[in-house]
């Protein structure tokens, strides 16, 4: 989707938007909308990731644009010495 920042896949030199292959193959999608929901929804959604070779919906790398975005959390760090 044009403008939409959306979590992706790279295979060679195509890409899998991976909210939509989740939701055709009937998984809950909320697991997907983000870099950061996939890593806290953990092993199970990155196992139908890994699963995702040769996923027919796959687009040419070259008809997207990239951007490596993880949304931020507040993280409050401290130390004693």
């Amino acid at each position: 989707m044009q403008g939409e920042s959306r979590l992706g896949v790279v295979m060679a030199d195509r890409i899998v938007d991976v909210r939509k292959a989740a939701g055709a193959a009937g998984q809950d999608t909320n697991a997907f909308t983000s870099t950061l929901a996939l890593l806290e929804a953990g092993d199970e959604a990155l196992a139908f990731v890994r699963s995702l070779r040769g996923e027919s919906s796959a687009v040419p790398l070259s008809d997207v644009r990239l951007a490596c975005r993880v949304a931020s959390r507040k993280i409050v760090a401290g130390g004693l010495k």
